[in-house]
């Protein structure tokens, strides 16, 4: 059976069955983007687009609320005229949310992100369609979605209790993807505990991804302000061949298992400090320091994210990331800049 793209049918009845109400998108951000890749032994190219993003978030009654977040991306390209340059139109997200509607539990359908802790044994964004039942009380919740495929099924849950004995909070996710060229499946489980000013954040994770069986574990250390102004992060992971799936933004890359080329060829251990400070009311540094080395291998590869973000006012912004990948006996080395103008309205 074809995937039925939920979300199109839901917003067109919705808004059709609200007649006399003014819709209106309150929320919105607007970017230019350049992205300049420089990588060795190959020419230096450069690539500049815009995003327009629109939010509507109609709370329809008590219990009924419908969001939507529309996309309107296009590129700058010289060698074309206006009307020629491709832009694109797309719902990032739109869903339908009705609160208790099976007794105690929430009903979620429609296109919406998905992340297990961390980022790590999923992160899928942009054109999910899923159908999510929800529930939640003080010290418990629970989330289990489902596409309504039968020929190309993805199944995902979260578990999580907090202040738990010794730890804060417990999660535990499990998924099930079977779609396209990914055949993947695992559960992962992350404890998290604070020790003011430290906070401490330990996540296993176990697949099966096609023939293989890896498994692999994330250990993070962060501080609130230890030193003035300044949040210091010391990061350790380890994963087997094939604990990541980079494909079909179903884990992106902010997880630390596919921030790298090592992440499909071996096992791999990472090391990554970094910091985050505020200087001043309007500059902020984000800087990450990655250094990945293959097991059984001389393989390596250093990764350096640095990201500069300037208010230019109180609705505008200026970001600049540098990224390098410095790689010995495997991969090309390569920089990337990013260069964002941004403004929220």
């Amino acid at each position: 059976m074809r995937r039925i793209t939920i979300v199109v049918s839901i917003v067109l009845v919705m808004l059709m069955a609200i007649p006399a109400v003014a819709v209106e998108f309150k929320i919105g951000k607007f970017e230019i983007e350049n992205t300049y890749t420089e990588t060795d032994d190959a020419d230096s190219s450069s690539e500049t687009v815009f995003k327009t993003t629109l939010i509507l978030n109609e709370k329809v009654d008590e219990r009924v609320n419908l969001f939507v977040m529309t996309r309107l991306d296009g590129e700058f390209n010289q060698a074309q005229g206006p009307k020629d340059a491709g832009t694109d139109v797309f719902v990032r997200k739109g869903w339908l949310n009705i609160k208790n509607a099976i007794g105690p539990v929430d009903l979620r359908v429609g296109r919406m992100d998905a992340a297990a802790a961390n980022y790590l044994l999923y992160n899928m964004k942009s054109k999910y369609e899923f159908a999510r039942a929800a529930y939640s009380n003080d010290k418990f919740a629970i989330k289990v979605g489902h596409n309504i495929d039968s020929d190309e099924k993805t199944l995902f849950s979260e578990i999580k209790g907090i202040y738990l004995g010794p730890v804060d909070a417990v999660t535990l996710n499990y998924v099930d993807a079977d779609f396209a060229n990914i055949d993947y499946n695992g559960y992962s489980i992350n404890f998290l505990k604070e020790f003011d000013p430290l906070k401490a954040d330990l996540t296993y994770l176990k697949v099966e991804n096609g023939a293989l069986k890896p498994e692999g574990y994330d250990l993070r250390f962060s501080t609130d302000k230890l030193v003035s102004g300044v949040n210091l992060f010391l990061e350790y992971a380890a994963g087997e061949q094939g604990i990541a799936v980079d494909r079909h933004n179903f884990q992106k890359d902010d997880s630390v298992f596919v921030e790298s080329e090592l992440n499909n060829a071996y096992d791999i251990k990472m090391i990554k400090p970094g910091f985050i400070t505020d200087l001043g009311d309007r500059l902020k540094l984000d800087c990450a320091y990655a250094f990945y080395e293959a097991d059984d291998s001389d393989a390596s590869d250093d990764y350096l994210d640095l990201i500069c973000t300037y208010k230019l006012s109180k609705k505008s912004y200026l970001e600049v990331e540098y990224e390098n990948h410095n790689f010995d006996n495997t991969g090309t080395d390569n920089t990337i800049i990013t260069t964002k103008l941004g403004v929220n309205f």
